[in-house]
């Protein structure tokens, strides 16, 4: 130990740094004991995290983060605690570089905030924005690029932007909004994910929006069959990558001859939450019509929820099922599965029935698949195995791998 140590002695500072930086706060910290050279090292590293359960008492934290900011100057700041216990400490709104902030239940001086017009990333959560904080922000601090909030709530409508927003990656998790809506311009980003209850988006000039991530399984209300998910899916139908939960599934129209959009989506990935339950089948089979560019298709299975009642877990048996279910009738042989799809990944495979329908339909009738994976749970990997493996192949080229 006392060699490997006498090496690190050998090393630069600079590089001393880097290797500190790598390491989480409460870590770098605990270097300072290895030597004198050390005492003071850790105090440069650049992720910086203020977190009140390091500390026994409270007023220990703060008088932490006043002299840590009064003697230092970094470009990265994370508060990170429990619940809303304290304000912003003043001495952070001079730090005029600061490019990253996050503040969990900590709340702050907004007419302070906007004057860090270097800020590049800005996470909230579990505070309340008052008034038009977001919108506010975002026009005075133009480098904004990822903007997160996390179960957040806002008394008046989400709405912000401008043709000259930079921001890139926009995230919206167990958030509440006096509106049940929000409307965004911009031009600029690539990502966004929603996670709450079914609200409408109106995000303007996302032209270059590459992936949309869609979880409306925080709703309390049944799905109902009306254009309002329809109309969402719409708008999100230029992604390149699409996330789509149990809840839009099952509120998608099932209607003779409406089983997909309008137009078709240029989806090329398309990962589906869901447990394959009746009620979503026919919602998964919309998608597969829709996007007719689609190459990967994901299902991240024990992520469904019914609203209507239960539903039981149909397994296969030997004896088969007297009583085909209705979803059933609409398999039909979409393009992309002569066209595009090649790969298809299914996580925690368990082998329901309709789990074990739906991955015959794709290998039977995928003609240019190239891959399909599957993790099984280890109880099941035999039986489904055994199941998969008999399945006729479209594909000549088709592999398939079972991973526990």
């Amino acid at each position: 130990m006392a060699r490997n140590l006498d090496r690190f002695n050998l090393l630069p500072n600079s590089l001393l740094f880097n290797i500190i930086s790598l390491l989480p706060f409460k870590e770098a910290a605990r270097t300072s004991i290895l030597s004198k050279k050390w005492l003071h090292l850790w105090e440069n590293t650049t992720n910086i995290e203020f977190n009140e359960n390091f500390f026994v008492r409270r007023k220990e934290f703060l008088n932490f983060i006043e002299l840590w900011l009064q003697n230092h100057k970094e470009n990265s700041i994370d508060f990170d605690t429990p619940e809303a216990l304290f304000e912003l400490p003043i001495n952070v709104y001079e730090h005029k570089t600061l490019e990253s902030l996050k503040l969990f239940s900590c709340s702050f001086i907004e007419n302070e905030l906007i004057k860090l017009h270097a800020l590049k990333e800005v996470s909230f959560g579990w505070i309340e924005l008052k008034n038009d904080a977001i919108k506010t922000l975002l026009s005075n601090c133009k480098m904004i690029e990822s903007l997160s909030l996390k179960k957040c709530w806002q008394t008046t409508k989400f709405e912000c932007g401008s043709d000259d927003l930079s921001l890139k990656r926009l995230v919206v998790d167990s958030s509440n909004f006096l509106d049940p809506g929000f409307a965004i311009n911009a031009p600029n980003l690539t990502y966004f994910k929603y996670r709450g209850n079914s609200i409408y988006f109106e995000i303007e000039n996302s032209f270059d929006l590459e992936e949309a991530y869609l979880d409306f399984r925080l709703e309390y209300e049944s799905p109902e069959e009306d254009d309002f998910i329809y109309k969402v899916i719409t708008d999100f139908n230029h992604v390149k990558v699409l996330t789509i939960c149990s809840y839009a599934l099952q509120a998608l129209p099932n209607h003779p001859g409406q089983i997909r959009l309008e137009d078709n989506m240029n989806t090329k990935h398309l990962k589906i939450m869901t447990d394959l339950h009746d009620e979503e089948c026919l919602g998964v089979l919309f998608f597969l019509n829709s996007c007719t560019m689609l190459e990967i298709l994901t299902f991240k299975l024990g992520f469904g929820r019914l609203f209507d009642g239960d539903s039981d877990k149909y397994y296969l048996s030997d004896g088969g099922d007297d009583n085909p279910k209705h979803w059933i009738g609409n398999l039909r042989i979409c393009q992309c599965m002569t066209s595009t799809l090649k790969v298809v990944e299914i996580d925690n495979f368990t082998g329901t029935e309709n789990e074990i329908i739906m991955l015959n339909f794709l290998i039977s009738n995928g003609t240019v698949l190239k891959n399909v994976n599957i993790n099984v749970q280890k109880g099941e990997a035999q039986k489904v195995q055994q199941y998969v493996m008999a399945f006729p192949r479209a594909s000549k080229d088709l592999e398939i791998s079972f991973n526990c």
